[in-house]
């Protein structure tokens, strides 16, 4: 479930019309980083967490750039809970 929904999540996050969503990318950062922390990802918690607040200051030129770091750390994410629940 957490895989189906980030994605979903990972793909607003990627398309997002900047800096008119930047409270959307806000919104769903702060999601993300919730959900990475109750699951122990760490590297996936402080991507969200920097995206989040660059989002909230209104930094769109921080926000993107911490959104082209999305689409490798989530392949990261992926194969480290793969590799936790003996699917690698």
């Amino acid at each position: 479930m957490f895989l189906d929904q980030t994605s979903d999540v990972i793909g607003d996050l990627e398309t997002a019309n900047l800096p008119a969503e930047l409270n959307k990318v806000d919104r769903s950062a702060h999601k993300l980083r919730g959900s990475a922390s109750q699951l122990g990802l760490l590297r996936f918690q402080v991507l969200m967490k920097d995206i989040m607040l660059a989002a909230r200051e209104k930094d769109e030129k921080r926000t993107a750039e911490l959104l082209t770091q999305l689409p490798m750390q989530w392949e990261r994410t992926k194969e480290t809970l793969a590799s936790s629940c003996g699917q690698a």
